[in-house]
């Protein structure tokens, strides 16, 4: 039996020749199914996403908890893509991976991301403070992330998928909250931060802070909604703003 792990990267069919290739990077303990539709919604891009280890097909295996593993279990595959030019799509902790995962392509490949695309997460570097969800217990953990949308609550009546559940989700939040950075050195990509404007778990001061991690601009989107505002009308709002900055972007608001 091959030991080998399990490739990270899913490629979605495209919808007709590929003129960028985009990765996408779920939430904490999010599901890549949520990217089946961007495919479809974005022709001309190959749309890839990142399951990491305890997520969908690879549940039971042990989830990383630091942000060096998933790097380390990230960066390669995304540096194998082909020529077309790279896009990297983040929400919530997804948002902070798909950043390091920017700067660890032009470290060890010189490759530069087409685009950086941000989403519900402050600057890792921002001095706002935000609450050390891995630490909390599992009672209060769970009640913290079905407050803020994220979570089916239905899970809680069933108690072998909440012990499946949670050690993954606390794994995910450690990667991201033991994370520490700086805004050097910079990268040399457009950065566009996407933002709920009734999003509790972040400030206008860390979704500006982003703009120091670039030598390019920075660009805030606001759409209505909270900390989930991506997955508002079947997530059509966002698309379309994704689509016209990739395939449109004279055009683009």
């Amino acid at each position: 039996m091959s030991t080998e792990p399990k490739p990270v990267l899913h490629a979605f069919p495209s919808h007709g020749a590929s003129q960028l290739r985009m990765v996408c990077f779920p939430n904490a303990a999010g599901g890549i199914a949520q990217f089946h539709r961007w495919a479809s919604r974005l022709p001309g891009v190959a749309v890839h996403a990142v399951e990491l280890p305890g997520h969908g097909g690879k549940l039971g295996t042990p989830p990383l908890r630091d942000m060096n593993s998933v790097l380390a279990a990230v960066t390669p595959e995304i540096a194998e893509l082909g020529p077309e030019p790279i896009v990297l799509w983040g929400h919530s902790m997804g948002a902070t991976v798909a950043h390091a995962v920017a700067r660890n392509l032009g470290e060890k490949y010189e490759i530069t991301p087409h685009a950086l695309l941000l989403a519900g997460r402050d600057a890792p570097w921002s001095s706002d403070f935000l609450p050390l969800f891995h630490t909390m217990n599992d009672a209060d953990l769970w009640h913290s992330m079905v407050g803020f949308g994220g979570t089916p609550p239905e899970i809680a009546d069933h108690a072998d998928l909440l012990d499946l559940f949670l050690p993954v989700l606390r794994a995910d939040l450690t990667v991201v909250e033991a994370y520490r950075t700086s805004a050097e050195p910079r990268l040399h990509c457009p950065v566009h931060v996407f933002t709920g404007r009734g999003d509790a778990l972040v400030s206008s001061h860390g979704l500006a802070a982003w703009a120091e991690g670039t030598t390019e601009e920075t660009r805030v989107h606001e759409f209505p909604g909270g900390h989930f505002f991506v997955h508002e009308d079947d997530g059509a709002p966002v698309l379309r703003v994704v689509r016209d900055l990739l395939l449109f972007p004279e055009t683009a608001q």
